[in-house]
């Protein structure tokens, strides 16, 4: 399953092309962008492999690989942690490699993870970032999540829809 938005193609990884990603298996006729997958992705793609052998398939509450459309490049992921919870949470992370950052393409995915998360249903999108990173945080609040809290060396982010 693809989705696209004005730029990017977000494509919902089945279990091989997630488990290829993880250890950096590079089918010849794809376009990694240099440095792609990134580090956190490739934990996030191990543990999808896991979570699919043991519950299933739970799209669209998947893995993503991320490409820029006019180039056909990967870009990054975006990782939903598994499916929502029994009210309705679901949490999820994101990655560009640094050659993609700057452009928008981190809001531009993180607001269709978002989008694909309402359609679906889901009460609660949440998210996590590191205090030190300011340019995430950013990318979350332009997507339209708000800050609920600083613990540790965490910052919490979350945005509620209505399920009505």
């Amino acid at each position: 399953m693809d989705v696209t938005t004005e730029r990017l193609t977000l494509h919902a990884l089945t279990r091989d092309e997630a488990a290829a990603r993880a250890a950096a298996e590079i089918p010849e006729a794809e376009r990694w962008g240099t440095g792609y997958p990134v580090m956190d992705q490739r934990s996030a793609l191990t543990s999808f492999v896991e979570m699919w052998d043991e519950v299933g398939d739970t799209r669209p509450f998947g893995v993503y690989d991320v490409t820029e459309r006019e180039s056909g490049r990967f870009v990054g992921g975006v990782a939903f942690f598994g499916p929502p919870s029994k009210d309705g949470v679901v949490e999820f992370g994101y990655g560009l490699v640094p050659g993609a950052r700057g452009r928008g393409y981190a809001k531009e995915a993180v607001t269709e993870a978002l989008r694909i998360a309402r359609d679906a249903g889901v009460a609660t999108v949440k998210a996590t970032t590191t205090p030190d990173n300011i340019a995430s945080q950013a990318v979350m609040l332009r997507a339209g999540m708000r800050e609920v809290r600083r613990a540790g060396r965490l910052v919490y982010f979350q945005i509620d829809f209505d399920r009505a």
